[in-house]
């Protein structure tokens, strides 16, 4: 269970790391999305081929493209809106979209085969490496897991991420039981009972 990969982000496992390699770029130097030119990422080839989708038409399409969620990181948008349809229609990130490139890297390739040669036979990680050409200058960073991966102690998930999570993604629809429900949950072990569990899982509030 130490194993277990948490997604923190609407977002399909292979395009996790470039988002988390794209964020590092953005933060450590401090970028703004119009400052950007041109972003190219470096991945295995099977994901350059199957997972560049340029024109996202619903919420599936939006989570599994490369060039909408590096756009969509470029431009710091809240990943609770990643999927809304006036986000993934809008022309700046449309704009943004043309400016992503991706392309296979060897390296990458051999890390992911690698894995996939030996028991259990499959990747914890997909190593992917983002250039993002801004200020006349070259800036790069490259990772191999996403947030919520434990590959990495960087990357392991905490209980406050997932506090996160739920605040973002699920309070907004039990409406005023929002802040209770991770309460209950925490308290499992010792203090809340079944009946107070399923309380705080019911927008109405009804037990």
């Amino acid at each position: 269970i130490q194993e277990v990969s948490f997604k923190l982000e609407p977002a399909g496992t292979w395009m996790r790391p470039a988002l988390r390699a794209m964020r590092m770029v953005m933060q450590e130097h401090g970028l703004r999305a119009e400052e950007i030119k041109k972003i190219d990422v470096y991945l295995h080839a099977p994901s350059q081929k199957l997972f560049a989708a340029t024109k996202p038409t619903s919420y599936l399409d939006a989570q599994v493209s490369y060039l909408y969620l590096l756009a969509v990181t470029a431009h710091g948008i809240p990943m609770e809106r990643w999927q809304e349809p006036g986000v993934f229609r809008s022309k700046a990130l449309r704009d943004m979209i043309k400016r992503v490139e991706l392309h296979p890297d060897e390296e990458a390739r051999e890390d992911l085969y690698r894995e996939l040669s030996v028991s259990p036979h499959r990747a914890t990680g997909a190593l992917t490496k983002v250039k993002v050409l801004a200020r006349g200058r070259e800036f790069a960073a490259q990772s191999r897991y996403g947030a919520g991966d434990p590959g990495d102690p960087a990357t392991r998930v905490t209980d406050a991420d997932l506090d996160r999570k739920f605040e973002r993604f699920a309070a907004p629809l039990l409406g005023d039981k929002g802040q209770q429900a991770p309460h209950a949950l925490w308290g499992l072990e010792t203090r809340t009972t079944a009946r107070e569990l399923a309380a705080a899982f019911c927008r109405n509030g009804k037990k």
